[in-house]
């Protein structure tokens, strides 16, 4: 598991750092029918974020709690996910 998280850490990276080079490989690869620009925009779009850490868990948590999709709110993000990220500066 963690060098898979090492490998997604790099990819966001590389994402962050070459957003261009990432949409043109991702069209390419995926066949996907949508225009660089397009996905270059969501690409670069401040609310999207391309991180291996987590971020809003407890922010939705009341949610998650009220539709039955966890028991209960928990004291921090970190006891929601696996130990290889509680490490990490998640909310």
């Amino acid at each position: 598991m963690t060098a898979f998280m090492a490998a997604m850490d790099e990819a966001n990276a590389l994402i962050a750092a070459h957003p261009e080079q990432v949409a043109d490989s991702f069209i390419a690869l995926a066949a996907a029918k949508i225009s660089p620009s397009d996905l270059l925009a969501m690409v670069r779009d401040p609310d999207t974020k391309f991180d291996t850490t987590p971020h809003g868990v407890m922010a939705n948590a009341p949610f998650m709690t009220g539709v039955g999709s966890i028991k209960q709110v928990s004291a921090g993000w970190s006891d929601r996910v696996m130990p290889l990220l509680k490490g990490r500066l998640g909310s």
